[in-house]
Protein backbone atom coordinates (compact mmCIF):
# COMPACT_ATOMS: atom_id res chain seq x y z
CA UNK A 1 0.00 0.00 0.00
CA UNK A 2 2.68 2.34 1.18
CA UNK A 3 4.32 1.82 -2.06
CA UNK A 4 1.54 2.39 -4.02
CA UNK A 5 0.86 5.68 -2.46
CA UNK A 6 4.76 6.71 -3.30
CA UNK A 7 4.23 5.37 -6.62
CA UNK A 8 0.70 7.87 -6.98
CA UNK A 9 3.03 11.16 -5.50
CA UNK A 10 5.98 10.62 -8.24
CA UNK A 11 3.19 10.51 -10.60
CA UNK A 12 1.21 13.49 -9.44
CA UNK A 13 4.70 15.56 -9.62
CA UNK A 14 5.78 14.48 -12.41
CA UNK A 15 2.30 16.01 -13.88
CA UNK A 16 2.16 18.86 -12.00
CA UNK A 17 2.86 22.17 -14.64
CA UNK A 18 6.16 23.50 -14.65
CA UNK A 19 5.90 27.22 -13.42
CA UNK A 20 9.07 28.20 -14.51
CA UNK A 21 10.46 27.10 -18.51
CA UNK A 22 13.99 28.27 -20.50
CA UNK A 23 12.96 30.50 -23.49
CA UNK A 24 14.88 31.15 -26.29
CA UNK A 25 16.48 34.50 -26.93
CA UNK A 26 18.70 35.87 -30.45
CA UNK A 27 21.26 38.46 -29.98
CA UNK A 28 20.38 41.57 -31.50
CA UNK A 29 24.07 43.32 -30.73
CA UNK A 30 27.17 43.27 -28.86
CA UNK A 31 28.54 46.81 -28.72
CA UNK A 32 32.00 46.29 -26.88
CA UNK A 33 33.04 50.14 -27.24
CA UNK A 34 30.19 51.64 -25.86
CA UNK A 35 30.10 54.77 -23.17
CA UNK A 36 28.29 53.87 -20.40
CA UNK A 37 24.62 54.86 -20.39
CA UNK A 38 22.16 56.22 -17.55
CA UNK A 39 19.74 53.67 -17.63
CA UNK A 40 22.09 50.13 -17.94
CA UNK A 41 19.25 47.69 -17.87
CA UNK A 42 16.03 48.81 -20.65
CA UNK A 43 13.26 46.88 -22.00
CA UNK A 44 12.03 48.16 -24.85
CA UNK A 45 8.62 47.04 -26.18
CA UNK A 46 7.01 50.15 -28.40
CA UNK A 47 8.19 51.59 -31.29
CA UNK A 48 8.60 55.22 -29.69
CA UNK A 49 11.00 53.52 -27.09
CA UNK A 50 13.21 52.23 -29.75
CA UNK A 51 13.45 55.28 -31.47
CA UNK A 52 14.61 56.72 -28.43
CA UNK A 53 17.24 54.05 -27.50
CA UNK A 54 18.49 53.60 -31.35
CA UNK A 55 18.11 57.12 -32.69
CA UNK A 56 21.52 57.83 -32.50
CA UNK A 57 22.99 54.38 -32.23
CA UNK A 58 26.39 53.90 -34.43
CA UNK A 59 24.49 50.42 -35.03
CA UNK A 60 21.48 49.79 -37.94
CA UNK A 61 19.38 47.98 -36.05
CA UNK A 62 15.56 46.95 -37.10
CA UNK A 63 13.03 47.21 -34.84
CA UNK A 64 10.63 43.82 -34.53
CA UNK A 65 7.05 43.40 -34.51
CA UNK A 66 6.15 44.56 -31.14
CA UNK A 67 3.05 42.59 -30.93
CA UNK A 68 5.22 39.50 -31.01
CA UNK A 69 9.05 40.42 -30.03
CA UNK A 70 10.34 42.62 -27.33
CA UNK A 71 13.96 43.82 -27.41
CA UNK A 72 16.17 43.47 -23.51
CA UNK A 73 18.91 45.49 -23.74
CA UNK A 74 21.70 46.00 -20.35
CA UNK A 75 24.72 47.25 -19.95
CA UNK A 76 27.68 45.06 -18.00
CA UNK A 77 30.48 46.99 -16.87
CA UNK A 78 32.90 45.73 -14.12
CA UNK A 79 36.72 44.69 -13.40
CA UNK A 80 38.40 41.53 -15.30
CA UNK A 81 35.43 39.73 -16.36
CA UNK A 82 36.10 36.70 -17.84
CA UNK A 83 32.85 35.23 -19.23
CA UNK A 84 29.16 35.93 -19.55
CA UNK A 85 26.74 33.65 -19.96
CA UNK A 86 22.92 34.31 -20.50
CA UNK A 87 19.30 32.44 -20.03
CA UNK A 88 16.04 33.95 -20.34
CA UNK A 89 13.00 32.20 -18.30
CA UNK A 90 9.55 32.61 -17.85
CA UNK A 91 7.60 31.87 -14.85
CA UNK A 92 3.80 31.62 -15.12
CA UNK A 93 3.55 31.26 -11.55
CA UNK A 94 5.13 34.74 -10.34
CA UNK A 95 4.47 36.15 -13.83
CA UNK A 96 7.52 37.33 -14.78
CA UNK A 97 10.22 36.94 -17.71
CA UNK A 98 13.74 37.02 -16.23
CA UNK A 99 16.97 37.78 -18.16
CA UNK A 100 19.41 36.16 -15.82
CA UNK A 101 23.16 36.95 -16.61
CA UNK A 102 26.14 34.98 -15.20
CA UNK A 103 29.43 36.96 -15.05
CA UNK A 104 33.01 35.04 -14.14
CA UNK A 105 35.23 37.69 -12.96
CA UNK A 106 39.23 37.30 -12.19
CA UNK A 107 41.90 39.05 -10.06
CA UNK A 108 42.87 41.67 -11.64
CA UNK A 109 41.36 45.58 -12.85
CA UNK A 110 41.23 45.88 -16.60
CA UNK A 111 37.76 47.53 -17.45
CA UNK A 112 35.06 45.38 -19.42
CA UNK A 113 32.40 46.69 -20.63
CA UNK A 114 29.77 45.23 -23.22
CA UNK A 115 26.43 46.59 -24.15
CA UNK A 116 24.09 43.37 -24.51
CA UNK A 117 20.67 43.51 -26.90
CA UNK A 118 18.50 40.59 -27.29
CA UNK A 119 15.47 39.64 -28.73
CA UNK A 120 12.80 37.67 -26.53
CA UNK A 121 8.85 36.49 -27.41
CA UNK A 122 6.42 39.33 -25.87
CA UNK A 123 5.43 37.63 -22.57
CA UNK A 124 1.40 37.77 -21.56
CA UNK A 125 0.02 40.45 -20.56
CA UNK A 126 0.45 41.70 -17.04
CA UNK A 127 3.86 40.06 -17.20
CA UNK A 128 7.10 41.73 -15.23
CA UNK A 129 10.49 42.17 -16.76
CA UNK A 130 13.15 41.36 -14.55
CA UNK A 131 17.02 41.13 -14.80
CA UNK A 132 18.89 39.17 -12.42
CA UNK A 133 22.89 38.79 -11.99
CA UNK A 134 24.93 35.92 -10.79
CA UNK A 135 28.59 36.64 -10.01
CA UNK A 136 31.57 34.47 -9.03
CA UNK A 137 35.40 34.97 -9.27
CA UNK A 138 37.94 32.99 -10.26
CA UNK A 139 41.41 34.17 -8.58
CA UNK A 140 43.74 32.71 -10.84
CA UNK A 141 42.77 34.79 -13.99
CA UNK A 142 44.88 37.85 -13.89
CA UNK A 143 43.80 39.65 -17.21
CA UNK A 144 40.59 39.88 -18.84
CA UNK A 145 40.22 38.42 -22.41
CA UNK A 146 39.72 40.40 -25.70
CA UNK A 147 38.06 40.37 -28.58
CA UNK A 148 40.35 39.58 -31.52
CA UNK A 149 39.76 39.93 -35.11
CA UNK A 150 39.43 37.37 -37.75
CA UNK A 151 40.62 37.46 -41.23
CA UNK A 152 38.91 37.55 -43.55
CA UNK A 153 41.12 36.94 -46.80
CA UNK A 154 41.98 33.82 -48.84
CA UNK A 155 38.69 31.90 -49.50
CA UNK A 156 35.87 33.74 -50.87
CA UNK A 157 32.49 33.16 -51.53
CA UNK A 158 30.05 34.86 -54.38
CA UNK A 159 26.81 34.87 -54.18
CA UNK A 160 24.56 35.09 -57.38
CA UNK A 161 21.92 37.77 -57.24
CA UNK A 162 20.64 36.75 -60.86
CA UNK A 163 19.76 32.93 -58.61
CA UNK A 164 16.89 35.39 -56.58
CA UNK A 165 15.64 33.43 -53.50
CA UNK A 166 17.64 30.38 -53.69
CA UNK A 167 20.00 31.28 -51.15
CA UNK A 168 17.57 32.52 -48.63
CA UNK A 169 16.98 32.69 -45.97
CA UNK A 170 19.70 35.57 -44.74
CA UNK A 171 21.01 36.13 -42.26
CA UNK A 172 22.53 32.37 -42.39
CA UNK A 173 25.66 30.80 -40.97
CA UNK A 174 26.98 27.47 -42.68
CA UNK A 175 28.30 25.62 -40.53
CA UNK A 176 28.27 22.30 -42.07
CA UNK A 177 28.25 20.44 -45.43
CA UNK A 178 24.25 19.53 -45.04
CA UNK A 179 23.94 22.82 -44.45
CA UNK A 180 25.36 24.13 -47.09
CA UNK A 181 23.38 21.56 -49.45
CA UNK A 182 20.38 22.42 -48.26
CA UNK A 183 20.62 26.29 -48.28
CA UNK A 184 22.89 26.69 -51.31
CA UNK A 185 21.78 25.03 -53.84
CA UNK A 186 22.34 24.97 -57.53
CA UNK A 187 24.80 28.18 -58.45
CA UNK A 188 23.66 30.38 -55.98
CA UNK A 189 26.55 30.24 -53.91
CA UNK A 190 30.04 29.79 -55.36
CA UNK A 191 33.66 29.87 -53.25
CA UNK A 192 36.64 30.39 -54.92
CA UNK A 193 37.86 26.56 -53.29
CA UNK A 194 36.32 23.92 -51.51
CA UNK A 195 35.02 24.38 -48.05
CA UNK A 196 36.53 23.03 -45.02
CA UNK A 197 34.06 23.42 -41.98
CA UNK A 198 36.08 21.76 -39.72
CA UNK A 199 38.15 24.97 -39.21
CA UNK A 200 35.28 27.59 -41.08
CA UNK A 201 32.35 28.50 -41.75
CA UNK A 202 30.42 30.96 -44.14
CA UNK A 203 28.64 33.86 -43.29
CA UNK A 204 26.23 35.40 -45.51
CA UNK A 205 23.35 38.66 -45.65
CA UNK A 206 21.67 40.77 -47.72
CA UNK A 207 22.73 44.84 -47.20
CA UNK A 208 20.82 47.73 -48.67
CA UNK A 209 21.55 51.09 -49.73
CA UNK A 210 22.72 52.82 -52.75
CA UNK A 211 23.65 52.13 -56.30
CA UNK A 212 27.30 52.34 -55.31
CA UNK A 213 27.46 51.29 -51.98
CA UNK A 214 30.26 49.93 -50.81
CA UNK A 215 30.69 46.92 -47.60
CA UNK A 216 33.65 46.50 -45.56
CA UNK A 217 33.44 43.72 -43.05
CA UNK A 218 35.49 42.76 -40.06
CA UNK A 219 34.97 39.58 -38.27
CA UNK A 220 35.46 39.47 -34.54
CA UNK A 221 35.40 37.04 -31.68
CA UNK A 222 34.43 38.09 -28.66
CA UNK A 223 35.22 35.41 -26.20
CA UNK A 224 33.84 36.73 -23.21
CA UNK A 225 30.22 36.48 -24.73
CA UNK A 226 31.56 33.66 -26.81
CA UNK A 227 30.30 35.47 -29.98
CA UNK A 228 31.56 35.59 -33.22
CA UNK A 229 30.77 39.19 -34.54
CA UNK A 230 30.32 40.13 -38.14
CA UNK A 231 30.52 44.09 -37.98
CA UNK A 232 30.11 45.52 -41.52
CA UNK A 233 30.46 49.07 -42.48
CA UNK A 234 27.70 50.11 -44.99
CA UNK A 235 29.37 53.27 -46.90
CA UNK A 236 27.02 55.52 -49.09
CA UNK A 237 28.19 55.90 -52.46
CA UNK A 238 26.40 59.06 -53.11
CA UNK A 239 24.04 57.43 -55.78
CA UNK A 240 20.06 58.54 -55.67
CA UNK A 241 19.17 55.20 -56.71
CA UNK A 242 18.61 52.23 -54.20
CA UNK A 243 20.42 49.35 -54.39
CA UNK A 244 21.44 46.00 -52.61
CA UNK A 245 24.27 43.63 -52.46
CA UNK A 246 24.49 40.27 -51.15
CA UNK A 247 28.18 39.41 -48.74
CA UNK A 248 29.23 35.63 -48.32
CA UNK A 249 32.60 35.17 -46.07
CA UNK A 250 34.75 32.59 -45.42
CA UNK A 251 35.19 33.30 -41.49
CA UNK A 252 37.84 30.92 -38.94
CA UNK A 253 35.66 28.55 -36.73
CA UNK A 254 35.88 30.00 -33.30
CA UNK A 255 37.31 27.79 -31.11
CA UNK A 256 34.32 26.55 -28.91
CA UNK A 257 31.40 24.77 -30.35
CA UNK A 258 28.88 26.33 -28.65
CA UNK A 259 29.15 30.23 -29.69
CA UNK A 260 26.44 32.70 -31.24
CA UNK A 261 26.47 34.60 -34.28
CA UNK A 262 25.33 38.44 -34.17
CA UNK A 263 24.76 40.41 -37.89
CA UNK A 264 25.86 44.04 -37.37
CA UNK A 265 26.00 46.93 -39.41
CA UNK A 266 27.27 50.47 -38.81
CA UNK A 267 25.79 52.85 -42.18
CA UNK A 268 28.72 55.07 -42.79
CA UNK A 269 28.84 58.79 -44.87
CA UNK A 270 31.44 58.48 -46.76
CA UNK A 271 34.78 56.69 -47.34
CA UNK A 272 36.32 59.09 -45.42
CA UNK A 273 34.52 58.91 -42.27
CA UNK A 274 35.01 55.19 -42.42
CA UNK A 275 38.90 55.87 -42.01
CA UNK A 276 38.84 58.41 -39.29
CA UNK A 277 36.28 56.31 -37.14
CA UNK A 278 35.87 53.24 -37.75
CA UNK A 279 38.20 51.56 -39.17
CA UNK A 280 39.91 48.73 -36.64
CA UNK A 281 43.74 48.65 -36.59
CA UNK A 282 45.78 45.49 -35.37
Amino acid sequence: MRSALLILFISLVNLSPISAQEISFSLVCIDTLVEIPSDNELVIGNSSTFREVFYNNRYAINAPRFQHTIYLQRTIQAACVQNITHQVTLNSEAQTLTWHSSITQGNCEDLVVRQITIAVPRPPIGYEVQFDTTWTTQEAKSEAPVATEFPLNGVSCHLDQSAGGSFYPVPAVITTDSLYTRYWLGEALRCTSKMDFSSELILANMYGGDCMMRLMPHAFFDPITNTLILEVHNIWGGCRAGGRKPLALVVPRPPTEDFRVVFQEIQVDSWEEYNEQFLRKN
